[in-house]
């Protein structure tokens, strides 16, 4: 079980476990990161109107079905678009001929070499993300504690998190489990619930 500080009080934590409905996921591996992708754009594109595209991503290709309302994710900078590396938006339109995003119309072709899905994401990714809804955190056994913090501390809320506790627990043994000091801002209503600000182990 795993104690979470409050500025106002501390709790117990469990996380729930992971979730494959949910269409929010950080995970470290990309092999991970293409079949969670793969199975939220096939459930996601479900009774709507879609394109296959296939993406220009990390020197690969990969191969998603995309609608109307689907997030993606910049992997490019395209400065005089205001778009840039990381940022995240959601496809606006679809036609035979582009595919709209920040009212911005792409060629099919460019839309491919600019953007992601974005169910999925690497832990690398997230560095400034912040996640203001339930998410799954995979590959756990593959993270460092750098990169474990990054993923629990992109929440909102401690409840959204969901991850495998046993692997956790398995990968982190420790003779008392790990700590997560959380602090409630009264200037930001996004942390009422409090945010994640250090993770500390045995070995500190």
């Amino acid at each position: 079980m795993l104690k979470t500080f409050l500025k106002h009080g501390k709790r117990s934590v469990y996380f729930e476990p992971t979730d494959k409905k949910l269409y929010k996921n950080i995970c470290y591996l990309n092999s991970t990161r293409i079949k969670v992708n793969t199975e939220c754009c096939d459930r996601f594109v479900k009774d709507k109107r879609y394109v296959s595209v296939e993406f220009k991503y990390n020197n690969n290709k990969e191969t998603y079905k995309v609608c109307k309302g689907m997030p993606v994710i910049a992997t490019q900078n395209i400065k005089d678009k205001e778009i840039y590396n990381t940022m995240s938006f959601e496809v606006q339109e679809i036609t035979s001929n582009y595919i709209a995003v920040n009212h911005e119309n792409f060629e099919i072709r460019e839309f491919a070499e600019n953007f992601i899905p974005a169910f999925c994401v690497t832990v690398y990714k997230y560095q400034g993300a912040e996640i203001d809804e339930p998410y799954n955190i995979y590959d756990v056994n593959r993270m460092d504690k750098k990169q474990l913090y990054t993923a629990l501390s992109r929440t909102t809320k401690i409840d959204h998190i969901h991850a495998n506790n046993k692997l956790f627990n398995n990968i982190y043994k420790v003779r008392r489990q790990p700590i997560l000091d959380l602090t409630n801002s009264k200037l930001n209503s996004i942390y009422q619930n409090g945010k994640i600000y250090k993770v500390t182990f045995n070995d500190d």
